[in-house]
């Protein structure tokens, strides 16, 4: 148990890959506080990390909404005192070619892939700073790297 009483938080954790994250991390022994828009999907994930013996607690939160993670940060801090672990994984889709994709999508995926773990990772350093170390890890995509026309407003918030 690497992260035994580690706090962690852990966006978009409702499902995938965010979900698999906090599984692990949970079962390494760290408290987890799993952030979803999703609220179900955050409870489900939180529920099965307690059935498995780990600690979790589900918090409904949009990234895409600069308060919703303020108070997520300040919360957590609030109840735990610290923030060891910040996995931003929450994120977005947005589908289509250059000509096809809205200023609205390319703005939400750009707010939700991108913004939101700067704003999370900003709030939270320095926490993490003061508490003498810490661990911020931002989930990306290979869409990154190899482009995908089909998919510009992601790939570019890669």
């Amino acid at each position: 148990m690497i992260l035994k009483d580690r706090i962690a938080v852990v966006t978009g954790a409702g499902s995938g890959i965010g979900r698999a994250g906090a599984m692990i991390i949970a079962r390494e022994g760290a408290v987890v506080v799993i952030a979803d828009r999703d609220q179900a999907a955050g409870e489900a994930t939180a529920f099965d990390i307690r059935a498995a013996g780990g600690r979790a607690e589900a918090i409904a939160t949009d990234v895409g909404e600069d308060a919703a993670v303020e108070q997520l940060i300040a919360g957590t801090l609030g109840k735990h005192g610290r923030i060891d672990i910040l996995h931003n994984h929450a994120g977005v889709q947005v589908g289509g070619t250059l000509t096809e994709v809205g200023v609205d999508g390319m703005d939400a995926s750009w707010r939700i892939n991108v913004r939101a773990q700067f704003l999370a990772a900003r709030l939270v350093m320095p926490s993490m700073i003061e508490q003498g170390g810490g661990v911020i890890l931002n989930t990306a995509s290979n869409s990154g790297v190899f482009y995908d026309r089909e998919m510009i407003a992601y790939a570019t918030s890669q």
